[in-house]
């Protein structure tokens, strides 16, 4: 009975770590590199994340990431029924009232493939690009090692000391 139940577990983990790795695109903008990937919800719910986005409030950024993005992200179940046809990710960029203004791509085709520009509900369940900007790992300068390599040393001369 054990068995089973730690295999359960085990299973339920690798599950729910699969299902938490979404999908990221990285974008470069302005000499700096974006992880862009989504999440869904409301406006309403959602709107400080969104309103903390690069491209608020600027329609040629929210146009370029959407260009770079592409189809990558794929085209999201919530956004069908926009306008005319199925939108990939939102790019949302301002709002006014309950309506929404964003950019996304028109990955059905409609249009071309083309950026556009759909208008959508504060409170209807659409699924919204995030993008972060991608930290780069500092090295430790070689005076922390210098210093801890002294520390060991005058360590290692106090224990000489001692025996």
């Amino acid at each position: 009975m054990k068995k089973t139940g730690a295999a359960l577990l085990l299973g339920a983990l690798m599950m729910g770590a699969m299902q938490a790795d979404a999908a990221t695109v990285q974008v470069e903008f302005n000499d700096e590199d974006y992880d862009v990937t989504t999440i869904t919800g409301t406006f309403d719910a959602l709107s400080a994340t969104l309103q903390s986005q690069i491209w608020w409030g600027n329609a040629a950024a929210a146009s370029a990431f959407a260009s770079a993005v592409g189809t990558q992200l794929g085209a999201p179940a919530e956004n069908v029924g926009l306008t005319f046809s199925n939108w990939g990710p939102l790019f949302a960029r301002s709002v006014s009232g309950t309506q929404v203004s964003s950019i996304a791509l028109d990955v059905a085709g409609v249009f071309g493939f083309t950026i556009q520009g759909p208008t959508s509900s504060t409170t209807g369940t659409h699924t919204y690009a995030v993008a972060s900007a991608q930290v780069a790992v500092v090295p430790l300068p070689a005076t922390v090692w210098m210093l801890l390599a002294a520390l060991g040393t005058l360590l290692g001369l106090k224990r000489l000391r001692s025996a």
